[in-house]
């Protein structure tokens, strides 16, 4: 294995600027706190619970096997490293700019994607070291990728204090008494000719900077192609990956109008998330997820997640695995202007639960039936308008009541 050693393209500069992402708070719609939803007569009936391990404590808490929450700040130290004898085709400002939005309002970066889908409740930045170059150095198989970074992090904890990246704590002041003594998150990106898919190459290590110890969290390995646009989605997914996302509930199939899956949004806390509590007309508000349980799988095991979006509406149905993850089985975006049936069950058929979902002027309605029903109309298949029905419920003035 070749030794590393690092070359600079020009004099060594301070760290790249602190990128700040604006936090844009979003709106709960027109459902209540997921806590109580008061009757019609003024009693309150207890929520229903979400299925278990769905979110963590309103994604302020990590999800299980995660390090870092979903909803407050995360940041990254960012080590650019360029291998070979060509001259690199982005500086530390450019790469930084481009592919995490630091010091510019580009769109399409890892920070714009992460703001716009959380809403502004994971609050992303990055400080982006300068570039080195290892001339000799050829990697691309994920031990190689394990060395480079260890060596990379090795190489600079010697040059700086790395502890003055270290500044979570509520007074803001680097390596100071309320820190954790650890850097939530390195991205090594490795510019060269050979390809490598974007991998987390460590969960843990331990430096020793600025004459103390200090741990660094996930490091990220990312590669950077030298004729075009680094991948901000591919990095997006590995930070997903350090919040406690599997790789079945990142992303929506290309195509939907928007990137980050409603299961993924629900689970880190940037979409808030109701079940029903029980047979019913609601409305289906904006920006809020809606849990329905399915009828033919253990309780809290698969449910239908929906949410809306203007005319449009997501609708995942998702399983809860043994493990403890969860992937969506099927992923729909209907017309919310077309009324239609999903079905909440496999065994019963048409006897069976179901969602009815229709348009009432500008509104959004869903008739719930939980209970096995004898007198349940035929499932209709999704995107399929159903025949004309009865007039619905009288839907409740208070938010998923009755």
């Amino acid at each position: 294995m070749p030794r590393l050693t690092f070359a600079t393209l020009r004099p060594a500069a301070a760290a790249a600027l602190l990128a700040l992402s604006a936090c844009a708070g979003g709106s709960h719609g027109a459902f209540l706190s997921p806590t109580e939803y008061p009757g019609s007569a003024g009693t309150a009936h207890a929520a229903a619970p979400l299925p278990p391990g769905l979110v963590h404590e309103g994604g302020t808490k990590p999800l299980a096997g995660a390090r870092y929450p979903g909803v407050g700040p995360l940041g990254a130290l960012v080590v650019p490293v360029a291998l070979g004898n060509r001259v690199p085709a982005r500086d530390e400002r450019a790469l930084a700019a481009h592919l995490f939005g630091e010091g510019s309002d580009e769109s399409g970066t890892v920070r714009d994607l992460l703001t716009r889908e959380s809403g502004g409740a994971l609050r992303f930045t990055t400080r982006t070291l300068p570039l080195r170059v290892a001339p000799q150095w050829r990697a691309g198989q994920p031990r190689e990728l394990e060395r480079l970074a260890s060596m990379a992090l090795e190489w600079w904890a010697r040059q700086l204090d790395l502890g003055v990246y270290d500044n979570d704590g509520p007074d803001g002041i680097p390596a100071s008494r309320d820190d954790d003594g650890e850097i939530d998150l390195v991205v090594l990106t490795v510019e060269s000719d050979a390809p490598f898919p974007g991998q987390i190459v460590h969960t843990e290590l331990e430096l020793r900077s600025g004459g103390r110890a200090l741990r660094v969290g996930h490091v990220l390995a990312v590669h950077v192609p030298r004729a075009a646009r680094p991948d901000a989605t591919g990095t997006a997914r590995l930070v997903l990956h350090t919040l406690g996302l599997g790789e079945s509930e990142c992303f929506f199939p290309e195509g939907f109008g928007r990137t980050l899956s409603s299961l993924a949004r629900a689970r880190l806390g940037w979409l808030p998330a109701s079940a029903v509590p029980r047979s019913g007309t609601y409305r289906l508000p904006d920006a809020h997820g809606v849990v329905v349980p399915l009828a033919d799988v253990p309780p809290g095991t698969g449910f239908w997640l929906l949410e809306r979006e203007g005319a449009r509406i997501y609708a995942s149905r998702v399983a809860r695995h043994p493990a403890g993850h969860f992937s969506a089985t099927r992923v729909e975006q209907l017309d919310a202007r077309i009324e239609q049936l999903l079905p909440l069950t496999r065994q019963l058929g048409v006897r069976g639960p179901r969602v009815r979902l229709y348009a009432e002027g500008s509104e959004t309605r869903m008739e719930v039936v939980l209970e096995a029903h004898a007198g349940a109309s035929p499932l209709q298949a999704i995107g399929v308008p159903a025949p004309s029905a009865a007039a619905p419920r009288p839907v409740a003035t208070t938010p998923l009541d009755p």
